[in-house]
């Protein structure tokens, strides 16, 4: 209903791009419960009304589970980061140890950040843009192998990378 999760629901709502996922009961007359019926305006902490264009979802969870299903709906989940909060220190700390050693299986590159912050203290999460491309022409047909430079030049501009094959018309490969 208020403090840092409020303002960042008030701040993402609008954005389809992002969502907002209702883990558990909601107790009625709370902004959870009313997002779930999914209205197409909310009320701010400021008192405006905006569009709620995220996604809301809810998945039925209970804070009583033992690792083993602790375990199984992070894994099904599969997370690039996994942040602890909100448990005892000691059992969390047991937790924590217990993924550490579950995701160590793992190749480095494919294993989870896994923290366990203190109240109030900021964890910063690093997303890697995607990009996909949209080729046209006789590059398009046959794609360069990996380190293959010898069919033409690139350029990259902000929102392009040209690519200009010296025997072959100009083509351009655009960002989407």
């Amino acid at each position: 209903q208020s403090g840092v999760s409020r303002q960042l629901f008030d701040r993402w709502a609008t954005d389809p791009k992002n969502g907002v996922l209702i883990a558990g009961y909601a107790v009625e007359h709370t902004l959870a419960k009313e997002i779930m019926s999914q209205p197409k305006e909310v009320v701010t902490m400021e008192g405006r009304r905006q569009p709620l264009n995220c996604l809301v979802d809810y998945v039925s969870f209970s804070a009583h589970v033992d690792f083993v299903q602790n375990r199984d709906f992070i894994t099904s989940v599969n997370p690039r980061n996994i942040i602890l909060v909100h448990g005892a220190k000691e059992e969390m700390g047991r937790l924590k140890g217990a993924m550490m050693m579950h995701y160590n299986k793992l190749p480095e590159n494919k294993r989870p950040t896994i923290a366990m912050p203190p109240n109030e203290v900021e964890v910063k999460l690093i997303f890697t843009r995607r990009r996909s491309a949209k080729v046209m022409g006789k590059l398009a047909e046959a794609p360069a192998t990996a380190g293959d430079d010898g069919d033409g030049t690139a350029e990259e501009g902000k929102d392009r990378l040209v690519v200009e094959p010296r025997l072959e018309e100009t083509m351009f490969v655009e960002y989407l």
